[in-house]
């Protein structure tokens, strides 16, 4: 069944979340086995340019909260508690369900870009010959990841 489910997720009628199955005695958790981007930053080649600097602190703001999911899962689960007034064990699952779904370190991975491209040109969306190469720079992520080693 998992082999089927990139072809499924490229179904411009569907988008795939991270979810919980635990049906027949197993668990399965979607982002362990597909990878598609949950979240990211997105900036035009002439913000980039013009406004370097602002873009990198955006961008290091975003890494530091990435670290903070992965690292403080008490913590990110009270957050999610409060903004969807949820009890607690209820959050804390909501917390398992979604943490894997984020990137440790703000780089995205781009099999998982080549699928969402891949739904935006089934539904003629975006031209046929662009790639994940062409949409994703990560030069800025290893600037900032550089920059935040030293913290």
């Amino acid at each position: 069944m998992l082999s089927n489910l990139a072809e499924w997720t490229r179904s411009p009628s569907r988008r795939l979340f991270p979810c919980n199955s635990s049906a027949k005695g197993t668990r399965a958790n979607t982002a362990d086995h597909v990878v598609i981007p949950f979240s990211g930053l997105g900036a035009t080649i002439e913000r980039i340019k013009n406004n370097r600097a602002q873009v990198k602190r955006i961008l290091r703001a975003e890494i530091e909260a990435l670290r903070y999911i992965q690292n403080n899962a008490l913590g990110t689960a009270e957050v999610i508690r409060k903004r969807f007034n949820m009890d607690e064990k209820l959050s804390r699952e909501s917390y398992d369900v979604v943490v894997n779904a984020f990137s440790g370190d703000g780089r995205m991975p781009l099999d998982g870009v080549d699928i969402l491209l891949q739904i935006e040109k089934d539904a003629k969306q975006i031209p046929p010959t662009i790639t994940p190469q062409m949409v994703v720079d990560l030069s800025l992520v290893d600037e900032t990841l550089k920059e935040l080693g030293s913290r």
